[in-house]
C-alpha cells in the first residue's frame, strides 16, 4: 500500500501495520507557515509547517523538533542557542541548547482565544524580552520562562493575528486581528485603534530606525489593495499597490541597513522595491510559482530566505540596484564566492553563487598553494549554495577558498585567527 500525504510518500508491506518513508529527503513539498534564520549562520533555519510540526536545519540536515502543526518560530538574533516555536493555536515551546531539547514556554499565559498561527516577536534591543499575542499581549523578560500581560483584551474576542515591535524603540508595538490595526507607543500602557488603516491585514513590518514608519500587507483579492505605508505611526496611510497582480500579499521584510529596499511575499512568489514600496520588481527568478508565507533577511550572507507553502525553503542573494535605482541581474554571469565571517575562528561559511549548470570545484588552499580541504567537486544547478569550512585542526594564518567552474576560477582570501 502506498500513501501520499503532506509529509511525502509512504509504503507499507504488511497491510498498514508499519510504514516506511519513501520520500528520501528529495521532495521539497513542505508547507511552511513561518521560518526563522540565525543571524550568525544562514545554514541554521527553523520552520513551522502544516501537519509536519516544526523542523530545524543544521549541518545541512533537517530534523523535526516539535510536533503538531508548526507555526510561528524564531531564533534569537544574538545567540542561536535560543530558539522558539509554536504549534497550532499558540502553544509555545523553547530551546536553550540550539534545538537539541525543547520545553514548554506558556507559564503565565491565559486560556483566552489564540490565532491558528499566533504571532510572537523578539525585542531587538534586548533579546531576552519577547512579546506574544492571544486576544491580549504578553511579555517575557527571561527568554520565555515566564510571561505577564501588558494589555487587557484588544479588539474584542477575536484573536490577534499580526504583531510587530519597532527595532529602534520597543515602546512601539503594532498589532492586528486582521480587520483592525492597534498601536501602543508606551510599551502597552495605552492602546489606540488606528481607524484609517486598511483591513484584511496579513503582516506588519517596522522601519529599522524610525518607530513611526511601518508597512502593512493585505491578503485577499481586492484589486489595488495590497501594500500600504505610514510614516506617522498609522495615523494616515499611502497605498503602494500599483503594479502588483491581484493576488494575496502574505508577508513583508525590510532591509535592516537599506530600509528603502522592501521585499514582499505573495501567492505567486516575491517582489522587491527600492523606493520603500511601489515600483515593484518581480524577484522570483528560479523560484517556483508558489505561495510565499514568510521572508527573512540574513545580512551576514546577504541572502533572502523564503518559506513557501508547499515547496519548502528557498534562498536568493539580496537584490543589488545600480545608481539609477534599477535592479541588476539577480545572478552574476560568473561563479561568485563570499566568506562569512572573515576573519574567522575556527568555522566560516562559504556562499557560492552558481550562474549556470555545470561542475563546481571548491577547495581550500594554504599560503603555499597546497590544498588542505576539498569541499565540492560535482555538478551543480543554477542557484546559491553554502559550504562550511571547519579549520579546527589548522593553525592560524592566511588561506584561500578557490571556486572553479568551466574556465573561470574565483579566489577568496580567508584569515584564520586563533
Amino acid at each position: 500500500v502506498y500513501v501520499g500525504n503532506n509529509g511525502g510518500i509512504f509504503k507499507s508491506s504488511d497491510a498498514g501495520a508499519t510504514w516506511i518513508d519513501k520520500s528520501g529527503g528529495g521532495l521539497s513539498i513542505t508547507q511552511f507557515y513561518r521560518i526563522g534564520v540565525s543571524a550568525q549562520n544562514p545554514n541554521i533555519v527553523i520552520g513551522g509547517s502544516q501537519d509536519n510540526g516544526t523542523s530545524f536545519l543544521r549541518n545541512n540536515t533537517w530534523r523535526r523538533v516539535i510536533g503538531g502543526d508548526g507555526m510561528d518560530c524564531l531564533i534569537n538574533f544574538s545567540n542561536s542557542n535560543y530558539m522558539y516555536g509554536n504549534i497550532q493555536n499558540g502553544n509555545m515551546q523553547r530551546s536553550y541548547n540550539g534545538g537539541l531539547t525543547w520545553v514548554d514556554a506558556n507559564s503565565g499565559v491565559g486560556e483566552e482565544s489564540r490565532a491558528w498561527a499566533a504571532p510572537f516577536v523578539i525585542n531587538h534591543q534586548n533579546p531576552s524580552t519577547l512579546f506574544r499575542a492571544t486576544t491580549m499581549i504578553y511579555k517575557t523578560t527571561n527568554h520565555g520562562a515566564n510571561w505577564f500581560a501588558i494589555s487587557s483584551q484588544i479588539g474584542g474576542a477575536s484573536p490577534l493575528t499580526s504583531l510587530a515591535v519597532a527595532p529602534s524603540d520597543s515602546n512601539y508595538l503594532y498589532l492586528s486581528n486582521g480587520t483592525s490595526l492597534y498601536r501602543t507607543t508606551n510599551s502597552g500602557a495605552n492602546w489606540n485603534r488606528m481607524t484609517t488603516a486598511p483591513s484584511s491585514i496579513s503582516r506588519i513590518a517596522v522601519h529599522p530606525t524610525n518607530p513611526e514608519h511601518l508597512w502593512l500587507t493585505v491578503e485577499g483579492y481586492s484589486a489595488n489593495n495590497k501594500v500600504f505605508v505610514s510614516t506617522n505611526a498609522g495615523t494616515t496611510w499611502s497605498n503602494l499597490s500599483a503594479g502588483l497582480p491581484n493576488i494575496p500579499v502574505n508577508c513583508v521584510a525590510v532591509h535592516p541597513n537599506q530600509p528603502l529596499q522592501v521585499y514582499i511575499g505573495t501567492d505567486l512568489g516575491v517582489f522587491v522595491s527600492n523606493t520603500g514600496g511601489g515600483n515593484w520588481i518581480n524577484f522570483s527568478q528560479g523560484l517556483p510559482s508558489v505561495i510565499v508565507d514568510d521572508l527573512e533577511i540574513q545580512l551576514g550572507a546577504d541572502v533572502l530566505v523564503a518559506g513557501t507553502f508547499g515547496r519548502g525553503v528557498w534562498l536568493s542573494p539580496l537584490e543589488v540596484f545600480n545608481t539609477t535605482g534599477e535592479a541588476k541581474p539577480e545572478l552574476p554571469n560568473t561563479v561568485r564566492i563570499h566568506a562569512y565571517p572573515n576573519p574567522f575562528n575556527p568555522v566560516t561559511d562559504l556562499r557560492i553563487t552558481v550562474p549556470q549548470r555545470g561542475n563546481l570545484q571548491l577547495a581550500i588552499y594554504d599560503n603555499n598553494g597546497r590544498m588542505v580541504k576539498e569541499l565540492a567537486n560535482a555538478k551543480h544547478e543554477v542557484g546559491v549554495y553554502f559550504y562550511q569550512f571547519d579549520a579546527t585542526e589548522l593553525s592560524s594564518g592566511i588561506y584561500f577558498a578557490r571556486a572553479s567552474m568551466e574556465n573561470v576560477t574565483i579566489t577568496e582570501k580567508l584569515s584564520l585567527l586563533k
